[in-house]
């Protein structure tokens, strides 16, 4: 931290028309929390939207910043999810006979106190600086705007107070939530810590309310268990009362039903013997009933029987009169009837005889036709038989006559490139043959041309000799070039003698076969 100040404040000294003044006012203050000094926090010095510099307070609160001369800048302290402290710095208006290099000015502001905000208060007040600090020239030195300090403390004032009273109201909902609890009143004591939890919904103030809420829902499980087990007693004793009360009225109940036993059982008894008298009385004067009855059922049957035997006979007499009229009715349908088949039988042999002619002249009628088919049938498959032959004939006469052209066609091609490639060869060697003639030739002339040059250099000593040996060269050169003449015309000879052999085959079948 210390390097970084000693950085920054070289950088004012080296540049001094970036500000002007080669001075710097050193602002002093710690971070607290909780009563202690806090270590770690944000100290971040603005210039409008341009960051100056940053850095955290030391490990006891502690921090100090160089603030450049003629701007007006915003000193930003912040920590975690604490409230964001502001305070306004201007080092405009320093006179320049004041501003020398011995110009040292240092404002040291008390502290700065870092807590969370709490739910549902207004801290709006803290946008504002807190405090507001520059040069003030009746006492040529930096001090604060002691109105708008007072202005922002009764503002922080009524923060506190109004954080206190929220913390106060939530303690005294905890301790009306506990006094509900100490008298078993469950309901009362959950309403009471659910609105301290809603009062102030964060930690640490949620975590006590939260805490009795469990014992809350023990207080319940209690009472929901004693409530249980009170029920549990209550339905045991209904259910005695109930099995008390069952078994006095089936007492009462079996009772009056054997007194109604009994009493039935006598009146049973009672109407079962005036049954019985009845039914004496009753069976006496039926069987004197049935008797009567009996009698005139005999009588009546015996006039049945004499009426149904005297229609018995009137029926015998009447079925013998119509069955001598049915036979003699019979005898004449059978005279009818046999006259009626005869004639039937010789109308059927007449008409079986006609039909047999008329069939017999038809199986004539048909065979004969038969016949006439069958020859003219035979007639066209002769000449359709013929036909296909004679066009079979065509065909394969035209096959085998195609076959032998392109045989023909096939061989002719075939000896043409046999002719070819021999005339190539022969061509071939006769071109190396003459390549290495002439290679040999002009080797000799080269040689020819060392020996000269030689002969030359042995000067005049010989004469006779060097005059000779151009004869020998040229009779030399005269034998090489009729070796080499015969030669290149043997290479030739071939072709001509091949020219000789080509001749048109005399049949269509003749071929070539080359060798590969």
């Amino acid at each position: 931290m210390k390097l970084k100040a000693v950085i920054f404040f070289l950088l004012v000294l080296l540049h001094p028309p970036l500000y002007q003044q080669a001075w710097t006012l050193r602002l002093i203050s710690s971070v607290e929390k909780d009563g202690k000094g806090l270590g770690g926090a944000s100290i971040k010095l603005f210039q409008g939207a341009k960051l100056v510099s940053q850095s955290l307070s030391g490990a006891d609160g502690d921090f100090t910043l160089e603030i450049p001369p003629n701007g007006d800048f915003i000193l930003m302290v912040s920590y975690g999810d604490c409230n964001t402290k502001k305070f306004q710095v201007s080092t405009l208006g320093v006179p320049a006979e004041i501003g020398d290099d011995r110009f040292r000015p240092s404002f040291e502001i008390g502290g700065v106190t870092m807590a969370k905000p709490l739910y549902s208060i207004d801290y709006s007040a803290l946008n504002s600086p807190l405090v507001k600090i520059a040069f003030m020239p009746d006492i040529k030195k930096f001090d604060h705007d002691e109105n708008h300090t007072t202005q922002m403390l009764a503002a922080l004032g009524k923060i506190r107070e109004a954080e206190k009273a929220l913390i106060q109201k939530q303690q005294e909902t905890c301790k009306a939530g506990d006094e509900a609890l100490k008298k078993k009143d469950c309901e009362l004591a959950k309403q009471h810590y659910d609105k301290a939890v809603a009062l102030i919904p964060q930690l640490p103030y949620e975590m006590y309310p939260k805490e009795q809420l469990l014992k809350v829902k023990d207080c319940f499980d209690k009472k929901e268990a004693e409530a249980k087990k009170q029920n549990e007693e209550i339905a045991a004793k209904a259910e005695a009362d109930k099995v008390a009360q069952q078994k006095e009225e089936a007492d009462r109940v079996a009772k009056e039903k054997a007194e109604a036993d009994k009493r039935a059982a006598e009146q049973n008894a009672k109407e079962k013997a005036e049954q019985e008298k009845q039914a004496l009385a009753l069976a006496i004067a039926s069987k004197a009933e049935a008797d009567r009855l009996a009698k005139e059922k005999a009588n009546a049957d015996k006039l049945a029987a004499e009426q149904s035997a005297k229609e018995k006979a009137e029926k015998e007499k009447t079925a013998k009169e119509q069955e001598a009229a049915a036979k003699k009715e019979n005898d004449r349908l059978a005279k009818e009837k046999a006259a009626s088949d005869q004639l039937a039988a010789e109308k059927a042999a007449a008409d079986r005889l006609a039909s047999e002619q008329a069939a017999k002249e038809k199986v004539e009628k048909e065979k004969q036709a038969a016949a006439a088919v069958a020859t003219t049938k035979a007639e066209s498959d002769k000449l359709a038989a013929e036909k296909a032959g004679k066009e079979e004939a065509d065909k394969e006469k035209q096959a085998k006559e195609e076959l032998e052209k392109q045989n023909k066609e096939k061989a002719e091609k075939e000896r043409a490139e046999k002719v070819r490639l021999a005339e190539a060869e022969q061509q071939r060697k006769a071109d190396e043959e003459k390549k290495k003639a002439e290679e040999k030739l002009k080797q000799s002339k080269t040689e020819e041309g060392i020996k000269s040059t030689n002969l030359k250099k042995e000067g005049d000593a010989n004469p006779e000799e060097q005059k000779a040996k151009p004869k020998e060269e040229e009779k030399t050169v005269t034998k090489e070039q009729a070796v080499i003449k015969p030669k290149a015309g043997g290479a030739e000879e071939p072709k001509k003698k091949k020219k000789k052999k080509k001749k048109k085959p005399s049949s269509s079948k003749y071929s070539i076969k080359p060798k590969l």
